[in-house]
């Protein structure tokens, strides 16, 4: 059994052992992790690993210089360290699929040398259960998993509610949560709190590197399994756990290197503070990606009830152990951080045990996957990522420029006011997440008349609850604004009423939007999706910079750009599903990224 497992993935030689070029390319990709360049010399490249090695240390040497700046320039100083930060990341992303790929090459000339012909990625299409068992571990049908992707074939709009309703309420848990953790640590003092805030910023990268990871491999995976391309589906699952435990240590490297240019703009107390929140996250930075992939997994699947077992199970794990830690183990801010690291590992872990030993078309295993695997999932879940980081970062830029323009006092009327929509995103939110495995399995299935039908049923559920939020907030928007603002300094009054009640207005086409988007991200035009956002939003802060000057203002801009960005995401997917054709997803031409790196492969060969 185990020959036959390692033939499936490895080049043997006489001896039925790995060949040479196999060993080094896990040695290579491990040695890219820990730092550019080393993988490269490693296999003999000096010239190119020397050329990224140097790359690698002139960012370092441009981070220390920036220090100098940071008295007198401290919001460019700031900006330019995470700049460095980020296309460190990217140039750690490119090096270990280099690395990859240069074994992989090494691999298939030896197979021609020896005249065995090149194995091609993927499995046998649709295979009888009693003939084949997909990933080897049994040949007895029963051990042979047909139920989560069979229901969203055969009943869609049932699987889609049944998962949405689950995914909502993860989403709800999760953000009680979230505000017990707060409460928490607002008891110790207003500094705490203002340090967490001023380091939350710093966790987008880290949530944008699980969700990226997370969506690729759910839209893919699930696509895989529509086909019943079994071996294809195990390369994916393989290649996300590679990339989320890859992925962990650059992003450790992230936090602890920009930690100090973030908060050296605070006191002294408060960046202490922040130090103190930030250590135990970043040392739990592997189980908080992993913990978003497996579950993501998980859902592709179509075990979406396993799924939020596995998310929600960090909730009770953080509420029991953040007030001991702080209270009785005396941590302070660094306590709640700890139990928030503790839960996602237990999180991570109960997800890798159900996956590990339960009855699914793949199986955990730890193996550095194949180029083709990697190119796929990133093409997928990259843009998402990128928006993710985007969007966040534009959200920053928006209230800096409102409160420039207009003040602080409106800044707090205009977000107090959009609180409740902002709220409803958990109904677009699960709908997306719900709805994205079983369409992409219905593609894979090759009924795409079906997974058309099932995504209009998805945007009549979506615009059905986004015209009831709006209804309820458009009566009730005084005693909903009241519950929103115990504890903060603004008033009632008719102006803050007449903004929640413009914002109503806009809930439709705010939530609209996002299950578009989410569309997008399944019939693989993430690529589209994110820039067209990002221009929107951008247009939208230039215009609130340009006209706004009071908080009413602002709220009637947002809500034109919500219902312009509505219709061309609305546009842009109805001319995509159109154009959507299968075989181009199956030969990677439909995705823009992986489509330039194969015509690169086919120009250089």
């Amino acid at each position: 059994m185990e020959n036959s497992d390692t033939s499936s993935s490895y080049p043997l030689n006489a001896e039925g052992r790995p060949i040479k070029s196999v060993k080094k390319k896990i040695v290579s990709v491990i040695l890219s992790v820990f730092f550019n360049g080393l993988g490269h010399i490693y296999l003999g490249l000096w010239k190119r690993g020397l050329a990224y090695i140097f790359v690698e240390l002139l960012i370092n040497v441009s981070m220390v210089t920036l220090w100098q700046f940071e008295n007198d320039f401290s919001i460019l100083y700031g900006a330019g360290y995470l700049i460095l930060c980020i296309i460190s990341i990217l140039m750690w992303f490119n090096c270990a699929v280099s690395a990859v790929k240069w074994t992989e090459r090494n691999n298939s000339e030896w197979y021609k040398s020896n005249g065995i012909p090149v194995p091609e990625s993927g499995g046998p299409t649709w295979p009888s259960p009693e003939i084949l068992d997909p990933i080897g571990l049994s040949h007895k049908a029963k051990h042979i998993p047909k139920t989560n992707p069979q229901e969203m074939l055969d009943n869609p709009r049932k699987t889609i509610v049944m998962m949405s309703l689950i995914v909502s309420i993860t989403f709800i848990v999760i953000k009680v949560n979230g505000f017990l953790d707060t409460m928490w640590v607002s008891r110790i003092s207003g500094a705490a709190t203002a340090a967490i805030s001023a380091v939350n910023p710093l966790f987008t990268v880290v949530s944008c590197m699980g969700v990226g990871i997370g969506v690729g491999a759910c839209i893919c995976i699930s696509y895989s399994l529509g086909k019943r391309d079994y071996s294809k589906t195990q390369e994916l699952a393989e290649a996300a756990v590679f990339m989320a435990l890859s992925a962990s240590i650059p992003t450790i490297l992230f936090l602890l290197v920009a930690l100090e240019p973030v908060v050296s703009v605070h006191e002294a107390n408060i960046a202490e503070m922040a130090r103190q929140y930030v250590i135990p996250l970043a040392i739990g930075c592997p189980f908080i990606i992993l913990s978003g992939v497996l579950t993501s997994l998980l859902k592709s699947e179509g075990a979406v009830a396993k799924m939020a077992f596995c998310t929600m199970v960090s909730v009770p794990v953080n509420a029991i152990l953040t007030p001991f830690f702080i209270n009785e183990l005396n941590m302070g801010v660094s306590g709640s951080s700890t139990a928030t690291a503790v839960g996602m590992f237990v999180s991570a872990l109960l997800s890798f045990l159900m996956l590990r030993f339960g009855n699914y078309h793949f199986k955990i295993r730890l193996r550095v996957p194949t180029e083709s695997s990697i190119k796929e999932i990133t093409g997928t879940g990259g843009p998402v990522a990128i928006d993710t980081l985007v969007f966040g970062l534009l959200t920053l830029a928006q209230t800096v420029v409102v409160t420039i323009k207009t003040g602080s006092m409106t800044l707090s009327v205009v977000q107090l006011a959009f609180t409740f929509p902002n709220l409803m995103l958990i109904i677009s939110d699960s709908i997306s997440s719900g709805s994205m495995p079983v369409c992409s399995t219905l593609a894979g299935a090759r009924k795409i008349g079906e997974m058309k039908h099932s995504m209009g049923f998805s945007v009549k559920i979506t615009v059905i609850l986004a015209l009831l939020s709006s209804v309820v907030l458009l009566l009730f928007a005084e005693p909903i604004l009241s519950i929103f603002s115990s504890g903060n300094s603004v008033n009632i009054t008719d102006e803050l009423i007449l903004c929640a009640r413009i914002y109503a207005l806009s809930i439709p086409f705010f939530l609209i939007s996002r299950v578009f988007t989410g569309f997008l991200q399944t019939v693989r035009k993430a690529y589209i999706s994110t820039p067209v956002n990002i221009v929107m939003m951008s247009i939208k802060i230039l215009i609130i910079y340009l006209l706004a000057s009071a908080a009413l203002e602002v709220v009637i801009i947002e809500l034109v750009m919500y219902a312009m960005t509505a219709i061309v995401m609305g546009t842009i997917l109805l001319r995509a599903l159109k154009r959507y054709d299968p075989d181009a997803v199956d030969s990677m031409l439909d995705n823009k990224f992986t489509y330039l790196w194969m015509l690169n492969r086919q120009v250089k060969s």
